[in-house]
């Protein structure tokens, strides 16, 4: 990692150790510190689990010292400890009655004293309490295992690090590269222990591997102060889904013509994640239909008390083998073989085959997802990544249904199936006009179209994970006055552009009265410049002020703001248009006469109020990575990156002004202000334009989760971050500086 501030402290790595995964851990106590991750199921003992860490015990201050604490299926927590004592030497795991107990054989208690050490535990899914269904890794090798007599559990569920509920299990030492898997990784291959362990040289990105962890937390790397507490970011940041309501929820996916598949004329393969929701009150929920459906000349496939039917004319498939789970994500397919006139249903990578009708048609072009033309058995729950191949995809091998089952996690790439004939992946990458989404095929051409759903059919869910780049963000309180003023001089940052791209990520709580997300806008001619607002109405506004004493305003056609959830609003001039998108997605435009240029501002500007202090309208929410590119026009995709904010200056041009507000940003407890490093290209040195606190208001707890980041950790104060981490030392950190401290003007 570079040199950056996570309040309180600059994180200074070694300039050896900066291509490094991690260069600092969290040093536990072993009295009273632990991090807390909160109550969500992180083992689910109905399919596989893996656990990594790495750790370096100081001592057994405590004799029973727990790496972990991880809240199950079952009404126990699992926990994995070390110890020293006696018939519990080394590395223990399991719980008092659910799951297996455990332990390595021999005494390895004392090869965590001092050193840094992998351990890695892996489930099979089998027999939870079956001591054959574990594996314990040590430093990439297997360890041998034998059975315990006792384990207790503590009352209640909590995901915790460096404790286990009572007070002999807190950790005394060093943490680090806490993850954790819903499936079992092998020893070794290209996703494996080995991989996590590095060969004893460096430690591996556990978001390098496929399928990515469910959680992961670096420790010490990202983790900031908010005066009471350590905020620890889970770095595996859930993807997005489509969510179907039962109602009107559906995607249109009509084909060319009634041969393409799926139809009768040819072998075909239809795959597809979907999540049924337990509490649908259709009887018969319709995971696609092809043709007429039931009763015609068609297919209709759909869920009933756990099977999967399939209608072809008025015959029914029921395949009752392999039930389909609610509330869980599962993988389904079904795969016809046009020679042998055979369906096979696929869940979850298990099968089942049956015989189908003689003389089944599908005579007309309709596909549907998530519904019935009936108007009925719409689907309630979840999809993503729906498949079609023209070919009988085999079980095993290459290019199987193995293949994309792929352990219980979407592919990220289909490279290798010739015969994928279209992809809906179903994510943040599809567009929305203000009415329907545009589903787009990315095998093929066929793009399919929504009805009855609205942006907030995007969901986060836990199918699939992503890396993030800006863990943090900061709540602004309306009622407290809180707001940003841009630097100290009276020059606008956007005054005297011809063209522009202005951007924020917001998610406010309500609108009682209308917002200004930021800008300079004044009462006056000479105090205006541009501003980014919020009306009383719900639409979204942008206005700027040209040099030829004009203003221009531009208001949201369709898309209003959304209350308590993350949105990016990004406004784009290229001298003639005037353009608005929300999460990537233009809203509204208008052409501009003539060619404006930004009127400069008496002002400053400021984030979360308009500029003047006569005229507040303070914004009321969390607010994150505003940027401004002066005389440029940037693709809004681009920053939208599927929903996730990413490092702006990677882009091939640079923003001149960029505030992440909370990472790179520090808090004075003296003052009660933030100050958010302006990390753009312009006025960064000589009267440098941060985001400092307006007015002495805040707390340093106004430092929250960023956008997309959810199921992070919360830490005790006492914890110490060191610069010190499996092959990394030396490592800086700093004492009582701020984020301005860090400067460019060094020795010549």
């Amino acid at each position: 990692m570079a040199t950056e501030y996570f309040n309180n402290a600059w994180r200074i790595p070694n300039n050896k150790n900066q291509s490094l995964v991690s260069n600092y851990s969290m040093d536990f106590d072993g009295t009273s510190d632990y991090i807390d991750l909160g109550s969500e199921v992180l083992f689910d003992s109905t399919k596989g689990f893996s656990f990594s860490s790495w750790v370096n015990l100081t001592s057994y201050l405590t004799p029973y010292p727990s790496i972990i604490r991880i809240v199950t299926d079952q009404t126990q927590d699992f926990i994995i400890n070390l110890s020293n004592q006696n018939y519990y030497y080394g590395v223990f795991l399991g719980s008092s009655s659910q799951f297996v107990k455990l332990r390595t054989t021999g005494n390895i208690s004392g090869d965590f004293i001092g050193t840094w050490k992998h351990v890695c535990v892996t489930f099979d899914g089998v027999d939870r309490t079956a001591l054959s269904s574990y594996k314990i890794y040590v430093d990439g090798s297997p360890v041998g295992l034998t059975s315990i007599g006792a384990i207790a559990n503590p009352a209640g569920n909590i995901n915790t690090i460096g404790a286990g509920g009572f007070s002999n299990r807190f950790f005394n030492g060093k943490i680090d590269q806490v993850s954790i898997f819903d499936y079992a990784l092998p020893a070794t291959g290209t996703n494996s222990v080995a991989t996590l362990y590095g060969g004893g040289t460096a430690v591996t990105n556990p978001m390098s591997l496929n399928p990515k962890p469910i959680a992961y937390y670096q420790l010490g790397d990202q983790s900031v102060d908010n005066g009471a507490n350590y905020l620890v970011p889970n770095n595996s940041l859930q993807d997005y889904v489509f969510d179907f309501d039962e109602t009107d929820d559906y995607i249109d996916l009509s084909v060319v013509s009634s041969s393409s598949v799926p139809s009768e004329e040819s072998s075909w393969t239809y795959s597809a994640w979907i999540y049924l929701d337990s509490t649908h009150t259709q009887s018969f929920p319709t995971i696609f239909q092809r043709g007429q459906g039931y009763p015609g000349s068609g297919m209709l496939v759909r869920e009933s008390a756990g099977n999967i039917q399939v209608f072809a004319g008025t015959a029914l498939s029921n395949f009752t083998v392999n039930k389909l789970p609610t509330n869980a994500w599962s993988h389904f397919a079904l795969v016809y073989d046009l020679s042998t006139n055979q369906l096979t249903c696929y869940i979850n990578n298990l099968s089942q085959t049956l015989t189908m009708v003689a003389g089944w048609s599908i005579l007309t072009t309709t596909f549907n997802i998530g519904f019935r033309d009936n108007n009925t058995g719409y689907w309630k729950g979840e999809m993503s990544n729906v498949q079609v191949f023209n070919t009988a995809l085999s079980s095993t091998g290459s290019n199987s249904i193995e293949t994309i089952y792929n352990n219980g996690s979407p592919l990220t790439s289909m490279s290798g199936f010739t015969s994928l004939q279209s992809w809906y992946k179903l994510n943040a990458q599809d567009t929305f006009d203000g009415t329907n989404w545009t589903i787009k095929d990315y095998a093929g051409s066929n793009d399919g179209t929504s009805n009855g759903m609205t942006s907030a059919n995007l969901v986060q869910s836990n199918l699939q994970h992503t890396s993030g780049y800006s863990p943090y963000a900061l709540s602004l309180n309306s009622n407290n006055s809180n707001f940003f003023k841009l630097g100290t001089t009276s020059d606008s940052t956007l005054g005297g552009s011809t063209s522009f791209t202005v951007t924020a990520w917001v998610k406010p709580i309500d609108n009682t009265q209308g917002q200004y997300i930021f800008g300079s806008w004044g009462g006056g001619n000479t105090t205006k410049s541009y501003n980014l607002s919020i009306m009383t109405s719900n639409a979204i506004r942008f206005q700027f002020f040209s040099t030829d004493g004009s203003t221009t305003t531009l208001d949201s056609s369709t898309n209003e703001i959304n209350y308590g959830v993350w949105q990016n609003i990004t406004v784009t001039y290229d001298g003639t248009n005037l353009k608005m998108f929300k999460n990537g997605i233009e809203d509204a435009s208008s052409v501009v006469i003539n060619n404006k240029v930004v009127y400069n501002s008496l002002y400053a500007d400021s984030i979360g109020r308009r500029s003047s202090v006569a005229y507040t309208s303070y914004f009321y929410g969390d607010i994150s990575n505003c940027a401004i590119w002066r005389n440029s026009v940037i693709n809004p995709v681009t920053i939208y990156n599927n929903g996730v904010p990413a490092n702006l200056n990677n882009l091939s041009t640079k923003p001149s002004y960029w505030w992440q507000l909370g990472s790179n940003s520090s808090f004075d407890a003296n003052t009660n202000k933030w100050t958010c490093l302006n990390e753009g290209t312009e006025r960064t040195d000589a009267a440098p334009v941060n985001a400092i606190t307006g007015l002495g208001n805040m707390t340093e707890d106004a430092i929250t989760n960023g956008v997309g980041y959810s199921a992070n950790g919360l830490g005790t104060s006492s914890i110490e971050i060191v610069g010190d981490a499996p092959y990394s030392t030396a490592n800086g950190i700093s004492e009582n500086m701020d984020v301005l401290d860090r400067t460019t003007d060094v020795p010549s």
